[in-house]
């Protein structure tokens, strides 16, 4: 049963996944364009890997293609919203396009994940910034389902994950997750 839920959660094709080293590898050599069109190729074969998009993001600013990287900020955002690092580089963005209040309000919803750097990007636009919430539940709750998971106690899993899912619906990755627990325990 474990098998088929782990080979459901790292289904790549090698050359998507050529594809995302390329992207690293231009990225690293500083090479937007080529960064840029190597993500855009994996992404299309694994379009929920919302690390890949907050990379794609940075090539596509850096290139210059401003829209392009906010899209791929905001769709990092849509598969993963408890991830600060994409809430804080789409709020980074925001401050470049001078988008100061949108900015803002990226900072501190990344602030709230716990990213250092938003909480001292909030600083330096004048922004004192206090937690409104803790996140610490929201994550154990993550990490229980998984850990459920992991152990093969497939009813505690989903219950787990459902709890979550109620407090952040639109977590693809929690759906995905779940989707591939479900299939595990019929097996």
């Amino acid at each position: 049963m474990m098998k088929k839920f782990m080979r459901a959660m790292k289904r790549r094709s090698r050359p998507a996944w050529k594809k995302r080293l390329a992207g690293d590898a231009a990225r690293n050599a500083q090479d937007w364009h080529t960064a840029a069109e190597a993500y855009g190729d994996y992404l299309s074969r694994n379009p929920n890997d919302w690390a890949i998009w907050v990379q794609c993001g940075h090539a596509l600013r850096e290139k210059g293609d401003m829209a392009g990287a906010e899209r791929a900020y905001r769709r990092a955002i849509e598969i993963d919203q408890i991830q600060a690092d994409p809430i804080f580089w789409l709020g980074d963005l925001m401050k470049r396009l001078s988008r100061r209040e949108e900015a803002i309000d990226f900072y501190r919803r990344s602030a709230s994940l716990g990213h250092e750097m938003a909480i001292g990007e909030l600083r330096t636009l004048g922004i004192e910034y206090k937690p409104a919430i803790s996140i610490s539940s929201l994550l154990r709750t993550l990490l229980d389902a998984q850990a459920a998971r992991d152990m093969h106690r497939w009813s505690e899993a989903e219950k787990l994950y459902l709890a979550y899912l109620q407090r952040v619906p639109e977590s693809v990755q929690a759906k995905d997750e779940l989707a591939a627990l479900r299939l595990a325990a019929r097996s």
